[in-house]
């Protein structure tokens, strides 16, 4: 287990997280939700989506070897990850294919990807990183 690649999925998630805080003020209503999906689509596709591979290709099999499906079930990380991809298709298809009101239109999806990106990095930095790091403690693997 490197813990370098830990810290570099962490720096990760915070710009992730800034991504995330525009969409948000957005769905509270601070700027216009069309731009703002625009925007975050563009950051999804250009930074997430990379991201998210890199962590099926070296923490899913992490979570496989090393922790009990009951504590964290391999297929969660990747499941979630394909949620996230559904939400952000499903962004798309709404502003090419928006109606008058695109905001109203936007808003579900936008405020369920908020929601599960939230969640899902801090599941990933206050519960499975440092689960993964006290083993490899443990176990003599860092």
């Amino acid at each position: 287990m490197d813990p370098a690649r830990f810290e570099e999925a962490r720096c990760h998630h915070s710009e992730v997280l800034a991504a995330i805080e525009a969409l948000e003020a957005a769905v509270r209503g601070a700027r216009p939700l069309q731009v703002a999906v625009a925007d975050y689509l563009a950051f999804h596709r250009g930074h997430l989506v990379p991201l998210m591979r890199q962590e099926e290709a070296w923490l899913v099999p992490l979570i496989a070897q090393h922790l009990p499906s009951e504590v964290m079930p391999p297929s969660l990380l990747r499941r979630e990850h394909e949620t996230i991809d559904l939400l952000a298709s499903a962004l798309e298809e709404g502003l090419r294919h928006s109606g008058p009101d695109v905001d109203a239109e936007l808003f579900p999806a936008a405020s369920d990807m908020c929601l599960l990106v939230r969640d899902h990095i801090r599941r990933e930095d206050a519960v499975l990183r440092p689960l993964l790091e006290r083993l490899a403690e443990a176990t003599g693997e860092m």
